[in-house]
């Protein structure tokens, strides 16, 4: 079935141009981030948990980690999707405006603690790794080296 989509776009012959001119929607956009759409409004967003009266003395870091233990052991299979989005985000959205409007506002309802986005995602992506190498091995491992060629 998704061939022939593919296909029946395909056969629009439309240049990137065209595409380029007309601006994602908000539904399209917020595609681009399905865990943030879960643990951004859950964890930072309005009454979040991460921010809750248990947690208002509480850093943006804490709140991450109370995140992160809350992942164990899912880590492998949630953290690195995590990770990707932060960096999806500071590469879509070009100022701390245009996050907080998205993901906060318009499209998520969500929040960042006491930090900027742009300080938020960076962070929360450090800690999601530090984690990752901390405390799981790694998912895949090579069955045998490959043999090195001599240079000549």
């Amino acid at each position: 079935m998704l061939r022939e989509i593919a296909e029946h776009v395909e056969s629009w012959n439309v240049d990137w141009q065209t595409w380029q001119g007309v601006p994602l929607s908000t539904g399209e956009l917020r595609l681009r981030f399905p865990r943030f759409d879960q643990i951004l409004p859950i964890y930072w967003g309005q009454d979040g948990v991460a921010i809750s009266d248990d947690m208002q003395d509480a850093t943006t870091e804490e709140g991450i980690r109370m995140y992160i233990e809350e992942t164990h052991p899912r880590c492998p299979w949630e953290l690195p999707s995590v990770v990707s989005e932060c960096y999806q985000a500071l590469a879509l959205f070009h100022t701390e405006e245009q996050m907080d409007r998205f993901f906060a506002g318009e499209a998520m309802g969500g929040g960042s603690g006491s930090e900027d986005f742009l300080d938020f995602f960076p962070l929360l992506a450090q800690r999601c790794i530090e984690h990752l190498k901390e405390a799981h091995s790694p998912l895949w491992e090579p069955k045998r080296r490959w043999p090195r060629r001599e240079t000549d």
